[in-house]
C-alpha cells in the first residue's frame, strides 16, 4: 500500500471501483471508519498517476491530518485480511481541490449513513 499526498504526483480520478469484493471491502472499512471521527468521507476509486500511467485502485480519504498513520495501519490490516498480499491498494489523503475533482466521478461510500451491508 502506498500513500500519495496533495503534493505528490498528478492524479486523474477515472471512476468508482465497485463489485462484490469491493462492496465487502467498503463495508468493512465503513465499520472501521465509524470508530474514527477524523474520517469525513471515503472513496474507492480507479486512478491514474501522471495520466499516461496504468490504472490502479485507490482509497481516497477526506480526513483531518491527525492520526493518519493510525488510519494507514488499520486500512492495511483490513485490506490484507481480505485480499492476496500481492494485490495493492493506494491510499490518498485528499486535498480540497482533489476532492472537488473526484466527487463528480465517484460517490463516497462513507460516512456511515451511506454504508450498505456486505
Amino acid at each position: 500500500m502506498s500513500e500519495v499526498t496533495a503534493t505528490g504526483p498528478v492524479i486523474d480520478f477515472v471512476s468508482e471501483q465497485d463489485g462484490p469484493a469491493e462492496r465487502r471491502l467498503k463495508y468493512e472499512l465503513c465499520r472501521y471508519f465509524s470508530t474514527h471521527t477524523l474520517v469525513e468521507r471515503a472513496y474507492l476509486v480507479v486512478v491514474r498517476f501522471r495520466s499516461e500511467g496504468p490504472a490502479s485502485v485507490a482509497l481516497a480519504l477526506a480526513t483531518a491530518p491527525e492520526r493518519q498513520q493510525e488510519l494507514v495501519c488499520g486500512v492495511q490490516r483490513i485490506f490484507h485480511s481480505m485480499f492476496n498480499v500481492s494485490q495493492a491498494l493506494d491510499l490518498i489523503f485528499l486535498s480540497a481541490a482533489q476532492e472537488a475533482r473526484l466527487s463528480p466521478v465517484c460517490l463516497s461510500f462513507f460516512p456511515a449513513g451511506q454504508c450498505d451491508a456486505a
